[in-house]
């Protein structure tokens, strides 16, 4: 696949929802011939957190498309809040990770605030993908 446009797939803020995205993240590193696991870990961690902290609020979406030689895949909720300090956390801590280590298994990574919500992105680079 040469070309992937941009698409996204809402999800109930449901524990199983969580297994859906990794499903879904699976295919997508499948089509492109690229390493599935920084990409499942990223995303898992991602829809967790939409899951446990923005559940109350909505459903979620996980959009991905390429763009600069990069898979790009972002989670979006309607958490109102402000910017997710990354580093200000315990790396031997058992939970309260899940940003971290979506930083640390992925290429990039960014986020943006919305009046209604917040958005994630990771990145994994194609190069030497089957694309």
């Amino acid at each position: 696949m040469d070309e992937l446009g941009w698409y996204a797939v809402t999800f109930s803020p449901e524990d199983r929802s969580v297994g859906r995205v990794r499903a879904h993240v699976a295919g997508l590193c499948a089509t492109f011939g690229i390493d599935r696991d920084g990409p499942i870990t990223a995303i898992s961690e991602l829809a967790a957190n939409a899951v446990e902290y923005a559940g109350e609020h909505g459903d979620f979406t996980v959009a991905a498309g390429q763009r600069a030689g990069m898979l790009w895949i972002v989670v979006s909720d309607r958490l109102p809040c402000t910017i997710p300090l990354v580093d200000d956390v315990d790396p031997l801590a058992e939970s309260g990770r899940g940003l971290l280590l979506a930083r640390a298994v992925s290429a990039a990574f960014a986020f943006g605030l919305w009046e209604r919500g917040k958005s994630i992105a990771v990145g994994f680079p194609l190069t030497g993908a089957l694309s």
